[in-house]
């Protein structure tokens, strides 16, 4: 139903339009499904840490080299062979440094690096929560983390850094290829315009 959809929106040259409603479509699908079987592929999480383990330790056991982007953390590099095309998750309890742990990600793998040969990798990270100034203030502090004056959160904040910490923040926020969107509410029509938007820039 949500390809027929999107095909008919096309036909009207209203792409836009088209994604909005297939996505009301498969949300709609999706409550269904939830509602007629509730225990439908739950996972208690013993189950999901010993599947987990066993697919991180496959991986890392296996001799194929790195065929996704370097993040430039050998582990992580080592265990999932780099960034790749697919679906990924990052599951923690609240406040357990999730958020900055995937910013820091997104940076190590768009911004330029020795292990990308000091090219720009475009990359979009969709902001569901954090606010703009906020979201600023950590890409400033792990970006002038990776240079020889890393500064804290709360020098940053409070406007304690010399010209030389903002031109070396700037210049990695304008030499990356990594994209932050303003904050956007958790649901799929707008992440999906924004997912296309991007993808539309960088001719993906």
């Amino acid at each position: 139903d949500a390809v027929r959809v999107l095909e008919q929106a096309m036909e009207d040259d209203d792409p836009r339009a088209g994604l909005d409603t297939s996505a009301d479509v498969v949300s709609k699908a999706q409550r269904t499904i939830a509602s007629a079987d509730p225990s439908r592929g739950i996972r208690l999480p013993s189950d999901q840490a010993e599947a987990t383990r066993f697919l991180l330790e496959e991986n890392q056991q296996r001799q194929d080299k790195i065929a996704g982007m370097r993040s430039g953390f050998r582990y992580w590099d080592a265990v999932h062979k780099g960034a790749q095309p697919g679906l990924g998750y990052t599951i923690a309890p609240t406040g357990s440094g999730k958020t900055s742990w995937l910013l820091n990600l997104a940076a190590a793998i768009c911004d330029p690096h020795p292990w990308n040969n000091h090219t720009p990798v475009a990359g979009l990270y969709v902001n569901s929560e954090m606010p703009s100034p906020e979201m600023d203030t950590r890409m400033t502090a792990i970006r002038l983390g990776r240079s020889q004056a890393p500064r804290s959160l709360d020098e940053i904040e409070g406007g304690r850094l010399h010209e030389t910490h903002i031109d070396i923040a700037a210049r990695g926020a304008a030499e990356s290829g990594l994209s932050v969107t303003a904050p956007a509410e958790r649901t799929m029509a707008p992440i999906l315009s924004m997912i296309g938007k991007a993808a539309i820039q960088h001719k993906v």
